[in-house]
């Protein structure tokens, strides 16, 4: 991770920097982008096609509900408890990513039932899902200094599924597997949070995952 100093410590821009750069190293470097070097004059001797990377499957994931998350909306008023905040996630493996809607309003949001499913394509086991809780800075009537709310520590493919929890219907069979991660909330910038706020009083943030596994070939994680 860069560090910054100067104008780009200013809130929300060190984020945007470092995304960028992160979406260059991506492009380039991970899975399925490949990057090939001729050390032989013989073209017929690698079939650059044959050595592409072909996905193993497809992994489901669809954000249910957070809690106890940093309250980033500064409100006016000394009787006022606790900020709210609008988070939305944006979730990334390999090169796909993909962002959910924002809730208004809420730390402890509830995300609708018929929220789209990311649907993101696996090319080994050991790949890594990045996920990020993150305010919603659109608006102009509210100063909104906080923006990274908490993320996910990187989880490889095979541990996301390992460790998800069967979770059945009424009539007994088996719906969904849910995954409940406790979020990274060290980077979060506590400074700009009330007093009470549940990041700043100790008690961890946390984040519900609908996870699927559709193999295109055989072998699951």
């Amino acid at each position: 991770e860069l560090k910054y100093k100067g104008l780009a410590e200013f809130p929300g821009l060190a984020q945007k920097v470092q995304g960028a750069v992160d979406d260059v190293i991506r492009q380039a470097l991970v899975l399925p982008n490949i990057k090939s070097f001729k050390f032989s004059p013989d073209a017929q001797t690698v079939n650059l096609e044959d050595a592409s990377q072909q996905p193993l499957g497809v992994l489901r994931v669809r954000v249910l509900r957070a809690r106890n998350l940093a309250g980033a909306n500064w409100q006016l008023g000394s009787n006022v408890e606790r900020f709210t905040s609008d988070p939305f996630c944006a979730m990334r493996l390999g090169a796909t990513s993909m962002k959910t809607s924002t809730v208004r309003g809420e730390t402890s949001p509830e995300w609708p039932s018929d929220e789209p499913v990311a649907c993101l394509l696996v090319y080994h086991h050991e790949q890594e899902l990045e996920l990020e809780v993150l305010n919603d800075s659109r608006g102009v009537f509210r100063p909104k200094l906080v923006h990274l709310l908490g993320r996910m520590p990187p989880t490889s493919v095979r541990t996301l599924l390992h460790r998800a929890e069967p979770v059945q219907g009424k009539d007994g069979q088996e719906v969904m597997h849910r995954r409940r991660v406790v979020l990274d909330t060290s980077s979060v910038n506590t400074a700009m949070l009330h007093i009470n706020d549940p990041v700043n009083t100790g008690i961890p943030s946390e984040l519900d995952l609908s996870v699927e596994w559709l193999d295109l070939v055989s072998g699951a994680p």
